[in-house]
């Protein structure tokens, strides 16, 4: 479905809660998405 969109996807490592588990990782990937 990603293709047929035209997104990106990205993968972190962590559980189903990542923003708890990874908050760096995700506010990474929302800056690298805000840009």
């Amino acid at each position: 479905m990603e293709k047929r969109a035209g997104s990106t996807v990205v993968e972190a490592i962590g559980s189903h809660a990542v923003h708890i588990s990874q908050p760096a990782a995700v506010a990474d990937l929302i800056r690298q998405a805000a840009t």
